[in-house]
């Protein structure tokens, strides 16, 4: 199985290839480096359109795989630049044509440094995406080591949705321990000492993570017996 890491040649930045290649070390799979670049589709065979997409794209390719070059060790990563009418099309073709496990992007340029903010690009892929699409905090830094601990934030719809059985079957693939957490949102005079509304808040919140571990646990069980997970 493949993953497919999305480079910008816009940006430039190796967060998407960083965090596609420690999953694939956990996984044991490949990663291909990957830029889409956007042309009129179907092609009108324009000589000069032409002539400027091979410039452009010969430019992308050369910065493609300066980035993967400079990767410590550098792992085996092959490279490809693939035309389409869209970055996102051009991406989920890609992931049908090498039957990727995943797609790995970058966090949007506006996003704050080691915070995940959803782009145009990434913004489309994680709601239309056949295939689990992994979202690099912006600036994430290459790692020898491979992917340890899994996070999945539960809400109240997470029952419905799937959520604890997709996690805790990634867990068990990734061979990673799996972290179920949920939040909760309290107004700042709850922090501003002893009172009669803050002792009410308290209590709501103490039922409410109570009732939530609860539920979260006899989700767990239940995937238990179907996966053989470990506590």
């Amino acid at each position: 199985m493949t993953i497919i890491a999305g480079f910008s040649a816009s940006r430039q930045g190796s967060a998407p290839i960083n965090l596609a290649v420690q999953i694939a070390r956990t996984t044991g799979e490949k990663v291909i480096a990957a830029a889409v670049l956007e042309r009129s589709w179907p092609p009108r065979n324009d000589p000069v359109e032409e002539e400027y997409l091979r410039h452009v794209k010969a430019q992308t390719a050369q910065s493609l795989q300066a980035v993967v070059n400079g990767l410590p060790g550098r792992p085996d990563v092959p490279t490809l630049v693939h035309e389409s009418g869209s970055i996102p099309t051009g991406l989920l073709e890609l992931a049908q044509e090498f039957e990727a496990r995943a797609v790995v992007l970058g966090s949007s340029s506006s996003g704050l440094l080691g915070r995940v903010a959803l782009g145009s690009v990434t913004e489309r892929l994680v709601h239309t995406a056949q295939v689990p699409v992994a979202i690099a905090p912006r600036g994430y830094a290459f790692s020898h080591e491979p992917i340890r601990r899994l996070t999945a934030a539960y809400g109240g719809e997470a029952d419905t949705n799937g959520l604890i059985r997709a996690a805790a079957e990634l867990s068990k693939d990734w061979n990673a321990q799996l972290r179920i957490v949920a939040y909760t949102v309290r107004p700042a005079w709850a922090f501003g000492g002893p009172s009669l509304e803050a002792g009410a808040e308290d209590m709501v919140v103490a039922q409410w993570s109570k009732r939530t571990a609860d539920d979260v646990t006899k989700q767990l069980n239940r995937v238990r017996e179907d996966l053989a997970v470990p506590d």
